[in-house]
């Protein structure tokens, strides 16, 4: 090859851009067959005279520039993958694309969208080196100006994912949340490229770490669902599905008392892919709306993930206290018409004081009958039935009663499913035998 820099000197003196091109092609392939440090630096050379020559800057010659970076993009990315040669060195790799953006950062509006594979690029292998800092840093700045470029809203929706997820790892949460948002209002762009073949693995890492997220926030109620409907994914494996299934009924129990968490938790405890028999009595036992007791907690406490111990953002007790506490209370409300808050704490598991707070708590944000209310004098919760004074029945030490296996204060529920079930069946047999009779006379 001739000296490089009398070869660039020649191009930038062509004036036909078509024939431009064609000779930047032929530099880069002269450059590719050099052989080390000479091929590294050769390369470093080729971008700053050749494809930032003052002639490819403006006018016409932005379209050689953007067509020899794309292909230089190209030709390294296929040397790296050859696994031979200097370019297969992953950290020589990495300073050769490191110095393309480094080199092209004062002409990034001219280039982005060449600058934008680069970087992509060059966040795969700093991911894989697992320096995770810098590869957000790059994936920032490739969207700070998406406005700009021409990709298309599917490419985006990848890289806000992937931000996502990079941000999940780190723990930013506030960050992830942004790019989920981010990557929410794309994703009718899968329906229309839903022909393309990665559109549902997208759509699938996109829902992962939506429910991911949804987690380490403690919107548990929202990530339970989200786990249930990834179990249900085509061509999921066992395992992976086994792992969903699970992370839905940890979520479920550790959401705040609600109506749905009620209704979720139901058909998680009918679910046949419920092979525990513990965790199977631990669903009915909230399904029914039974007190929890202290050693079902170490139970599920065993399968908590790290950031799922953390303190509940309701209170000072962990979240797993916290919302069984949620749920006993509810409990005793459906069973007692009044209690103390010392016999209550120790079915809560917290201080009188915490338990009275949790009790107020849940009657503002009406989780507890409307006729609820607190009497602080006596430090007693009056659950309210209007029931006759005579017949109303106090909790005065819990312990007694964990329970509840009173017939006075119990509530059948298996009885009461087995008539409405009955009942629906009934009315569905009237309504076919009177649709048969109306076909009949027709």
């Amino acid at each position: 090859m001739s000296s490089m820099e009398t070869r660039i000197g020649d191009i930038g003196q062509i004036t036909a851009v078509g024939e431009r091109v064609e000779a930047m092609k032929q530099l880069l392939d002269d450059v590719m067959q050099l052989q080390d440090i000479q091929m590294t630096t050769a390369i470093q050379t080729y971008v700053q005279d050749a494809i930032l020559n003052r002639a490819n800057l403006s006018g016409a010659g932005l379209i050689a520039a953007r067509e020899s970076l794309s292909l230089l993009n190209q030709r390294l990315k296929e040397a790296n993958e050859s696994k031979k040669g200097v370019l297969a060195n992953e950290p020589v790799y990495i300073e050769v694309l490191r110095g393309i953006v480094e080199a092209c950062r004062d002409h990034s509006n001219a280039l982005e969208d060449q600058l934008a594979d680069t970087r992509i690029e060059l966040a795969d292998h700093l991911e894989s080196q697992r320096q995770w800092t810098d590869a957000i840093q790059l994936l920032e700045t490739t969207v700070s100006n998406n406005q700009l470029r021409s990709k298309s809203e599917t490419y985006w929706l990848r890289v806000y994912v992937r931000l996502m997820r990079l941000y999940l790892m780190g723990d930013a949460l506030a960050s992830a949340d942004l790019y989920l948002k981010k990557a929410s209002s794309l994703l009718h762009a899968l329906q229309l490229d839903s022909a393309q073949p990665d559109a549902s693995p997208l759509l699938f890492e996109f829902r992962q770490y939506q429910a991911e997220l949804y987690d380490r926030q403690q919107r548990f109620y929202d990530a339970a669902l989200r786990f249930q409907n990834l179990c249900a994914t085509k061509d999921l494996s066992h395992n992976k599905q086994a792992d969903f299934f699970l992370r839905s009924i940890l979520c479920a129990v550790l959401a705040p008392v609600s109506q749905q968490r009620s209704r979720l938790i139901e058909q998680l405890s009918v679910d046949p892919r419920v092979d525990s028999p513990r965790w199977a009595e631990v669903l009915n036992k909230l399904a029914r709306k039974q007190l929890i007791r202290e050693e079902t907690m170490h139970f599920v406490d065993q399968y908590l993930l790290p950031h799922q111990k953390t303190k509940s953002i309701d209170s000072e007790a962990s979240v797993l206290i916290h919302a069984i506490a949620e749920h006993n209370v509810q409990a005793c409300s459906f069973y007692y018409t009044s209690t103390s808050f010392a016999s209550l704490s120790k079915v809560l598991h917290l201080s009188v004081d915490a338990s009275e707070a949790l009790v107020a708590q849940m009657i503002v944000r009406e989780k507890l009958p409307g006729t609820c209310c607190i009497d602080q004098v006596a430090g007693v919760v009056n659950f309210g039935y209007n029931e006759p004074q005579s017949s109303q029945r106090s909790i005065e030490d819990a312990d007694h009663d964990l329970d509840i296996k009173s017939a006075n204060q119990s509530v059948d529920l298996e009885n009461i499913s087995r008539q409405c079930r009955d009942r629906r069946t009934k009315a569905s047999l009237a309504y076919l035998s009177e649709a048969y009779a109306m076909l009949q006379k027709s």
